[in-house]
């Protein structure tokens, strides 16, 4: 089964997704530089963005194409920390406190 969302103009189209990526405090997404080539080559195009200027640690993507990125690397430097993820489909919002954007 596709799941659908309806678009501005009334048109079904295939889910987006978005990603919220909250990592330890410290942690931000990896240089280019130390990026190697075959995850520069996974991740393509994709634009990662802060979630706010002061919290480098929090990294957002989204939202994009559900159907061309079933998985997304994050490119960051590997360490023993505990990390958070959160995702969304379709129009949807789980917030950072657990509330839904659309009760």
């Amino acid at each position: 089964m596709q799941l659908k969302q309806v678009l501005a103009n009334g048109k079904k189209e295939t889910l987006n997704v978005s990603v919220v990526f909250i990592l330890p405090e410290g942690f931000e997404l990896a240089p280019p530089d130390r990026i190697s080539l075959d995850i520069k080559e996974t991740i393509r195009n994709l634009s990662f963005q802060n979630y706010r200027p002061t919290k480098k640690n929090i990294l957002v993507i989204g939202p994009i194409p559900g159907k061309q990125y079933s998985e997304i690397t994050f490119p960051i430097h590997f360490l023993k920390y505990s990390i958070y993820v959160g995702g969304n489909r379709g129009m949807g919002q789980i917030y950072l406190d657990g509330n839904k954007s659309n009760k």
